[in-house]
């Protein structure tokens, strides 16, 4: 019974994102063009940590994406979209939770890219690991909220807002928003990054709680060379990091900070990157990779790219996770995507 009504909830939601779809047609049906984009992605991550910073486990899914996008100008920058995604955990039962439906304006010019509504994250916003790990990018795939992209003189500005969720009497209001810019000359380059978990109260206050805001900030600097002896691209960086933490119980923010670097060389389907971190223990307690709440940090990952066109690409990789708290933690990731697209003018 229990799959039989996630199956119809998922059929309704199914109805309206096609319904919407068709409104939309016929809404702009005298001069639009069509494109369409299906995706899958399947994802095996396997992490053997021995407990500590980070827990044990293993990830195995597979999800889809699946949109209908409309240009409505002869210039072909606004555009509507509309679809859903869906995960499935191998193993796991079928869950209408796991349904989402996209739906988002879109605008994009050579200068400018700009997405409000529902709408895929990987295309939208990258940020590292030490805001967004990789479990949350695996589970909130997408933005509900607003991201914005202005490049000119070299130089990328960004800003966003995601809500993660709506205030009810028993359900906290939260969100996330951020911000950063990045600047390349020739092979160099400079960024910075910024990110704010703001978490409020329920509808009906709790006792002894209080608002938490929770982010950080990020900066670095490197290079990126090309064809160096037998080495197809090598990148090089290093930087600092900053925990933004405040529980407005105390008022007081607390702000350890810490320095990193890091490079990766490739080599046709071989890839090879190492990281290392040390300062103070980070505090991005909801959202960040909990290796950085040790103090001295270490990674280094080995891949493998076995596909890479167009249409498809799988990659695997070995890494190997190093703290003087947890010793030695090994993970192993398997990432295959396939994607198809094209459009059609009327």
């Amino acid at each position: 019974m229990i799959l039989i009504r996630n199956s119809q909830r998922i059929k309704s939601r199914f109805t309206c994102a096609k319904t919407a779809v068709l409104l939309l047609c016929l809404i702009f049906g005298q001069t639009f063009s069509i494109e369409y984009r299906v995706a899958v992605e399947s994802v095996l991550d396997n992490k053997e940590y021995g407990g500590y910073p980070a827990e044990d486990g293993t990830l195995f899914f597979v999800r889809n994406e699946t949109e209908i996008g409309i240009k409505v100008d002869e210039g072909q920058n606004h555009q509507l979209r509309s679809g859903f995604s869906y995960l499935q955990e191998f193993g796991a039962p079928e869950s209408a939770d796991n349904f989402h439906l996209l739906l988002y304006y879109q605008y994009r010019d050579d200068n400018l890219f700009f997405r409000i509504g529902s709408f895929p994250r990987a295309s939208s916003l990258s940020l590292p690991d030490w805001f967004f790990n990789d479990s949350a990018a695996y589970f909130r795939p997408f933005i509900h909220g607003a991201v914005v992209n202005a490049a000119k003189w070299n130089t990328t500005f960004n800003a966003w807002v995601d809500w993660t969720s709506r205030q009810t009497d028993e359900i906290r209001e939260t969100f996330l928003f951020g911000g950063g810019v990045r600047y390349d000359y020739d092979i160099y380059f400079v960024k910075q990054e910024f990110i704010m978990y703001h978490r409020a109260a329920p509808g009906v206050a709790l006792e002894n709680d209080h608002v938490w805001d929770n982010g950080g900030l990020s900066g670095g600097a490197g290079a990126s060379f090309r064809e160096i002896s037998f080495i197809d691209s090598v990148i090089l960086g290093f930087g600092g990091l900053m925990s933004l933490d405040r529980y407005r119980g105390d008022g007081n923010w607390h702000t350890p900070a810490g320095g990193y670097i890091n490079a990766s060389a490739s080599k046709s389907f071989f890839t090879a990157r190492g990281f290392f971190y040390n300062g103070k223990s980070q505090r991005m307690h909801f959202w960040g990779d909990p290796f950085y709440t040790v103090p001295t940090f270490g990674r280094l990952d080995l891949a493998v790219n076995f596909i890479k066109n167009q249409a498809v690409s799988a990659k695997f990789f070995q890494s190997m996770h190093f703290s003087k708290e947890g010793g030695t933690g090994y993970s192993q990731h398997f990432i295959l995507n396939a994607e198809i697209g094209g459009n059609f003018n009327k």
